[in-house]
């Protein structure tokens, strides 16, 4: 190697995962994006007679389910609505929490064999890799409106409309999406290599489930164990989005600043880990 080619090196390999390179691919491959996404929506549901109506019906099963296991059976509660117990307002905040672990915890299911999976993309060299994870995670992300949209409206008819606080949600829930988006470019990439990342992310899941603030509220630990909670990335997003629809309180700016930087932070670096050693998916495959 040339003494040019020496010093230019690290900087052609900076430019290559620059984030700016990164907005400009995925800006430029959002059409085919776009269209893996609705056949992987289309797809998943494309071989039952009512088609996508399931991806509405689940959600207000698993609902109504939710409220009267936990709500009436075991009466737990998380809020109340004037000092009186509610089990809808119980299965209302359970429901919300677990739709947005769901998010996560699909994205951590399918990313390690995303790549193994569409083998036959990988041998296209012109093939934008990266475009797999992302069609993935926009098929995950619609699955997930629906059931917010749903949720939405459940709350408003249980407690005759919704906070003004609401309306921060999305920008509590955007910068976790961003993490989820980030931390599935890392696992499908390790997939290729560590074939045994999919066991391990199995047993990572059942437990994040159960300690995550999803079947109980975070008030509910002893305070040192608050703090703690918290480094969990689950935790702070589901306890501020049931705060701002439940309690009326908008989010800590100065939280939700770190969380927009840890969110922006890690889709960035699994993305450019993604670039990096994407070149030997087809040696390993």
């Amino acid at each position: 190697m040339s003494d040019f080619q020496t010093l230019t090196a690290p900087a052609t390999r900076w430019r290559r995962i620059a984030p700016t390179t990164m907005i400009a691919r995925l800006w430029r491959h959002r059409d085919v994006a776009t269209q893996l996404a609705i056949r992987t929506v289309r797809s998943g549901h494309g071989g039952t007679a009512l088609g996508l109506f399931w991806v509405v019906f689940k959600p207000l099963l698993m609902l109504a389910v939710y409220t009267f296991v936990f709500g009436v059976v075991f009466k737990s509660r998380f809020y109340s609505t004037g000092g009186a117990f509610s089990p809808i307002d119980f299965g209302l905040a359970l429901f919300a929490g677990l739709s947005i672990f769901t998010v996560l915890s699909e994205m951590l299911a399918k990313a390690p064999s995303l790549i193994k999976a569409n083998a036959n993309f990988v041998k296209r060299v012109v093939f934008p890799l990266d475009v797999l994870v992302l069609s993935e995670f926009g098929a995950t992300v619609f699955t997930f409106l629906i059931t917010m949209a749903i949720f939405v409206v459940a709350l408003a008819l249980r407690s005759g409309g919704l906070p003004p606080s609401s309306l921060s949600a999305p920008f509590i829930i955007a910068p976790f999406l961003l993490f989820v988006l980030g931390l599935s470019w890392f696992l499908a990439s390790l997939g290729v290599y560590l074939p045994d990342i999919n066991q391990l992310v199995g047993v990572v899941i059942s437990v994040l489930m159960f300690v995550s603030p999803i079947f109980f509220p975070v008030s509910a630990l002893p305070a040192p164990l608050q703090e703690w909670m918290f480094l969990n990335p689950v935790a702070s997003v589901v306890e501020q989005t049931r705060a701002a629809f439940f309690l009326g309180h908008w989010p800590d700016p100065i939280l939700l600043g770190r969380q927009y930087l840890t969110g922006l932070l890690t889709l960035w670096l699994g993305w450019a880990w993604f670039e990096l050693t994407r070149k030997g998916f087809a040696d390993v495959i």
